[in-house]
């Protein structure tokens, strides 16, 4: 959900949409998370360890993202 979002935020125009649009993901992962340890289905490192690996790899798709947009920004005539 991050990485869609991250994604999602680059061609949204309009802080207030971006803002609304994280905060909704953040509280999404945080309570998906939740889930896992009140059902008793992952460690909590598990859990931690989904958070961080995801963030990453959100991170990335984001900066990737980022950076084929100022390419092809810089090619527009």
């Amino acid at each position: 959900y991050l990485t869609l979002a991250l994604l999602l935020v680059q061609t949204v125009h309009g802080h207030a949409a971006r803002v609304y649009i994280l905060a909704a993901t953040a509280v999404l992962v945080v309570l998906i998370g939740v889930s896992r340890l009140y059902l008793h289905v992952h460690w909590p490192s598990d859990v931690v360890g989904g958070w961080v690996f995801g963030t990453i790899w959100a991170l990335g798709w984001w900066a990737l993202g980022r950076k084929l947009g100022a390419d092809t920004r810089a090619q527009r005539p």
